[in-house]
């Protein structure tokens, strides 16, 4: 695949985001890829575990859910 763009999101889930992407390496290479990603936790756990990584993300602060999600 010579242009591929993988659009993710992150809700509190540091270590499923993390394995999707080695997984998705692992059977597509390296690239050239573009990824986006969408950092929309309500923590801190999910951005510091995304940096050690060194993955780049899109935050929102104090993203909300509508009610009817909640």
């Amino acid at each position: 695949m010579d242009d591929l763009t993988l659009i993710t999101f992150n809700f509190n889930t540091p270590e499923v985001v993390i394995n999707m992407l080695q997984t998705f390496v692992k059977h597509n290479g390296t690239g050239p890829h573009k990824l986006l990603l969408y950092e929309n936790s309500s923590d801190e756990k999910s951005p510091v575990e995304l940096e050690k990584h060194k993955l780049p993300f899109i935050r929102q602060i104090d993203a909300r859910h509508a009610p009817s999600v909640d």
